[in-house]
């Protein structure tokens, strides 16, 4: 790749000699703000795995960072892999983008263009984009290329949605369209290490195949190309260094670092916040958060799985602190005695729990900001008596959300759900808001949801209580819906077809479309509503 440096010093061949074949428009600096009250937009390019969390995590980042709210907006409407994102200015962005792990890289756009299908393949259709570029004029350029000053700078070339549609030196011939814009630069190359990239970005649809001797095969246009400055690259970096296979101490149920590093964004992961999973496992959400800066907690009831040894272990070889206490008890001893509204009574004692006087001193029992967790999904293997169904567990995180959160702070966890299955329906709360629901397909009968509550005001008795609940678990209108009788019916409701009759979430009984809300919450088609099969469920639990 030194050949660059000589190709890019090379005189251009005149842009003004391509064939004159008419493309679709040319869009100059499209994340301009539109009015002087407007934002601008920067591009966000994201990784190809659970589209139905991308922007309920650039929402939660960007809230965290200050840069949300109404003006947060995201274009087109359409779910694309890319996609622009309205945020106050370029440093904005690329902290937004610095910290999402669903987020390849940010990019302040210079140039748009839709390819015409005629133009037959993407060197053509980059041609055209240059002949537009070069063209804008000395005036708009320097603009462009201000921000890279005397950076150390080099040309990257992403084509998202196929592979390799490219030889390198057919990358090399794109790249020297753009020497009128690029040759001034005063700052050197550096294809190892740069500080700056001008990007080069191509949005193609599903990839083709390849000729019989490897050779690429005819390619259609892509759909869009993009020429810009890339403003941040994404976390995604964090996923390899905190990969599985790269940790001591596993479990078969240990969550991936995808969704654990998502769920610490959602719940707003950063130093000064206190952060509890109780039901933590092998503290793989635990230590995604701890890398983030929060001071962790775990509550686990397995002595199986919560050793404490091994688990530290995994921190230590991370670079981080441990949790600052992993306590081997039931999550509900952190729940107030009788049902009580969590009101300062018994925070600073064991009278609400025989596990809670092991809590650090001066951490009271309402100031967590963020439970994470995923429960368990259903029979735990060989759990004998510790065995509690689903739609208890989830009952009693609610109560224990009301009851432990700050206010303002959120209660984010995974909740599975069949196919079939519109938005959950989950127990009414006084305090507890809904503040997202995401989702993403575990098979072609299982999701799973991403949901985040937020306490919005100190919790009623009600809300900490078993009885409203366990009412909503239940579903059954009239009776007397005691706690034991609603345990009872619990324990029939081990598995996700148990929770989806005991009302956890509602069941479409005729959809003839398959749709999906923008904000990432699916509503797939009606069909046969009975219970899974057993080889179904056993997958559900291990996924």
């Amino acid at each position: 790749m030194t050949t660059l440096r000589t190709l890019l010093a090379t005189p251009l061949v005149l842009v003004a000699l391509l064939a004159a074949t008419p493309s679709r428009a040319v869009r100059l600096s499209p994340g301009a703000p539109a009015s002087a009250a407007a934002r601008p937009r920067f591009l966000f390019l994201y990784r190809d795995t659970l589209p139905g969390h991308w922007r309920s995590e650039v929402r939660a980042v960007a809230d965290m960072l200050g840069f949300g709210g109404d003006e947060l907006a995201f274009e087109p409407s359409r779910r694309d892999s890319f996609e622009y994102v309205a945020l106050p200015d370029a440093a904005a962005a690329a902290a937004v983008a610095r910290r999402c792990v669903l987020v390849r890289g940010c990019f302040d756009v210079w140039a748009e263009s839709e390819p015409a299908d005629h133009e037959g393949s993407g060197q053509r259709a980059w041609e055209r984009l240059a002949e537009a570029v070069c063209a804008a004029g000395a005036e708009t350029h320097r603009r462009w290329v201000a921000p890279l000053a005397e950076d150390s700078w080099c040309v990257e070339m992403l084509s998202a949605g196929r592979q390799k549609p490219y030889s390198e030196p057919a990358k090399v011939a794109l790249m020297e369209l753009l020497d009128e814009l690029l040759a001034p630069l005063p700052g050197p190359i550096s294809l190892r290490s740069p500080e700056q990239v001008v990007a080069m970005l191509e949005d193609y649809d599903d990839p083709t195949g390849r000729g019989e001797r490897g050779e690429p095969a005819a390619l259609a246009p892509p759909r869009r190309l993009y020429l810009g400055r890339r403003l941040s690259a994404g976390a995604s970096r964090l996923l390899h260094d905190f990969r599985l296979s790269a940790r001591g101490y596993l479990g078969r149920t240990t969550l991936p670092p995808e969704l654990a590093f998502l769920m610490a964004n959602e719940a707003r992961a950063r130093p000064g916040c206190a952060l509890l999973d109780p039901f933590c496992g092998t503290c793989s959400t635990l230590l995604s958060a701890a890398r983030f800066g929060a001071t962790t907690f775990g509550v686990e009831v397995d002595a199986r799985v919560l050793q404490r040894e091994p688990i530290r272990a995994n921190f230590a070889a991370a670079g981080l602190p441990p949790p600052a206490r992993l306590l081997l008890a039931d999550a509900a001893e952190l729940l107030p005695r009788g049902g009580a509204a969590a009101d300062g009574k018994g925070d600073d004692g064991a009278a609400d729990g025989d596990h809670v006087a092991e809590l650090p001193a001066g951490l009271g029992l309402r100031d967590f900001d963020a439970i994470v967790t995923d429960p368990p999904y259903g029979i735990m293997e060989g759990a004998g008596e510790l065995y509690q169904p689903l739609p208890a567990r989830c009952a009693m995180l609610l109560r224990l959300a009301a009851a432990r959160l700050r206010v303002g702070g959120r209660l984010v966890f995974l909740l599975p759900v069949p196919a079939e299955c519109a938005a959950p329906a989950l127990p009414p709360s006084d305090c507890l808001v809904l503040e997202s629901a995401s989702r993403h397909a575990v098979s072609a009968r299982m999701h799973r949801y991403l949901l985040t509550l937020r306490k919005a005001r100190e919790a009623s008795a009600a809300d900490v209580g078993e009885a409203r609940v366990l009412e909503a678990a239940a579903g059954e209108g009239g009776g007397d819906v005691t706690p034991a009788a609603s345990r009872s019916l619990l324990q029939r409701c081990h598995t996700t077809a148990g929770l989806r009759n005991a009302g956890f979430f509602s069941v479409p009984q005729q959809m003839h479309e398959r749709t999906r809300e923008l904000d990432g919450v699916f509503a797939s088609p009606g069909g046969a509503s009975g219970s899974l099969s057993g080889e179904e469920e056993e997958a559900a639990e291990e996924a």
